[in-house]
C-alpha cells in the first residue's frame, strides 16, 4: 500500500523510533496512515515502560582447583541464571570442569516483561601445588635426619606445615624440617 505513515503521542518517539527514557508506566502511541487518494486511518497501542533490573552478581573469586563444587549467589535478584565455564544455570560452579585460569561468568535476569539485564564476575581457579616430601628413609632412635620437600608448581610465596609435631626439631614452616625420633624403653 502506498502512502505516508506518522506516529505521535509520546515525548520519546523520534521519528519511527520510541526510546523511552525515564518514564515508567503505560503510554498510548498513534499511528496515523495516509494512502495517495487522501484517505486517512488511525490506530492505538499501548506500551507499558517497566522499571529496569540492575542484577549484581557478586565479587570476584580466586579459588583452588581442589577448592569442590560450590554455589554462586548473587548479591541482588536472586531467580536468575547463570553462564561460563564449568558452571551450570542454576550456579553450581566446578572449579575442576572450570580449569585453571582467569574465566568471566555472567548472570542474567530475566524479569516478567521484556526487560533483561545482567552482571558480570570474574573466577580465577589456581593450580594446585605438586610437591614431593622426599622419599621414605628409616631412623635409628636417638639420631636425626634432615628431610627436605620441593614444590614443583602452583603460586609462590608457599606456605610449608610439616605434621605430626613430634620428633620434628625446630620451625615447621619451612621446606626443611630436622626429625629426632625420642629414645624409648620398652
Amino acid at each position: 500500500i502506498n502512502g505516508t505513515g506518522v506516529w505521535t503521542g509520546s515525548a520519546q518517539l523520534n521519528g519511527n523510533i520510541y526510546t523511552p527514557l525515564s518514564s515508567v508506566g503505560v503510554e498510548t502511541l498513534y499511528y496515523t496512515f495516509t494512502d495517495f487518494n487522501g484517505c486517512v486511518n488511525l490506530d492505538s497501542m499501548q506500551i507499558t515502560n517497566v522499571s529496569p533490573i540492575t542484577p549484581n552478581a557478586g565479587s570476584d573469586l580466586a579459588l583452588c582447583l581442589n577448592a569442590g563444587s560450590s554455589t554462586l549467589v548473587p548479591f541482588s535478584n536472586p531467580g536468575g541464571s547463570w553462564s561460563g565455564p564449568g558452571i551450570s544455570t542454576a550456579g553450581l560452579f566446578d572449579p575442576i570442569a572450570a580449569g585453571v585460569g582467569t574465566n568471566t561468568y555472567t548472570y542474567t535476569i530475566n524479569s516478567n516483561s521484556t526487560c533483561q539485564a545482567n552482571d558480570q564476575l570474574q573466577i580465577v581457579v589456581h593450580p594446585i601445588p605438586a610437591i614431593n616430601a622426599g622419599l621414605d628413609d628409616a631412623i635409628c632412635s636417638g639420631l636425626s635426619t634432615t628431610f627436605s620437600s620441593t614444590v614443583n608448581s602452583g603460586t609462590a610465596p608457599y606456605v610449608y606445615s610439616w605434621t605430626p609435631l613430634t620428633g620434628i626439631v625446630g620451625a615447621t614452616n619451612t621446606n626443611q624440617i630436622t626429625v629426632s625420633p625420642l629414645n624409648t624403653t620398652s
